[in-house]
């Protein structure tokens, strides 16, 4: 064997070393915005769209890429939590807690992933919000302390879109917060295609902005 036979691996290694690096420094960037959201003391406007790099990483890469890039995300954007969750329980209970909500992450980017790809159709841009919206009204039935942590809370300080949440209720609320960048990751990475559903989706955030802006307006007038 000649030593050109040998010079191609060590390259291929090197890329393939560079391309994971890449990768991790990714997901670590895409779970800033989420650590700004997650916490205990969010920021509202940043809430709408902290999980787009999240979504867009997923959608352009594979499967396998795409779960653990959302995991190191979710923790990182949870880990936020881990001086207050202290406060409250054991080291343990923390970490479990922390591992727990990363996985739900996790469980809603692959499912949203696997739609997408699976009928590549506008429609689509609804999925990422419905799967939350359906997981945070089952934690707010079934565990004690409800769906607290939900991203719908980013939006405690801002009146004009509390609106939303007095008609709608945190439902509403969380599905427009995730409406948004759903609707802007698949534009990203799905382009054209999307185009009439990111449309329509603009149309309904606009007028939900407009309405409770209105109604906000409203109840300042009459104080």
């Amino acid at each position: 064997m000649s030593m050109s036979d040998t010079l191609p691996a060590p390259a291929a290694g090197s890329t393939a070393l560079r391309q994971r690096l890449s990768q991790i420094a990714a997901a670590l960037a895409a779970g800033l915005p989420l650590y700004w959201v997650l916490g205990p003391q969010p920021l509202g406007w940043l809430a709408w769209c902290a999980p787009l790099p999240v979504l867009w990483l997923a959608l352009r890469s594979s499967r396998g890429d795409a779960a653990w890039m959302t995991l190191v995300a979710a923790v990182l954007g949870l880990s936020a939590n881990f001086a207050y969750f202290r406060l409250l329980m054991p080291l343990p209970a923390v970490l479990v807690v922390i591992a727990v909500k990363a996985l739900l992450w996790l469980l809603v980017v692959l499912a949203t992933l696997r739609l997408v790809l699976r009928y590549r159709s506008g429609w689509t841009v609804l999925a990422y919000p419905v799967l939350w919206v359906a997981i945070d009204t089952l934690m707010a039935a079934l565990l004690p302390d409800g769906n607290w942590g939900s991203l719908a809370y980013s939006q405690a300080d801002n009146l004009a879109i509390l609106q939303v949440a007095a008609l709608a209720g945190v439902p509403g609320l969380l599905f427009l917060l995730c409406l948004l960048p759903s609707v802007l990751a698949l534009l990203l990475a799905g382009g054209r295609p999307y185009a009439p559903a990111a449309g329509a989706a603009a149309l309904l955030l606009a007028a939900a902005f407009a309405g409770a802006g209105k109604a906000a307006g409203g109840t300042g007038g009459h104080r």
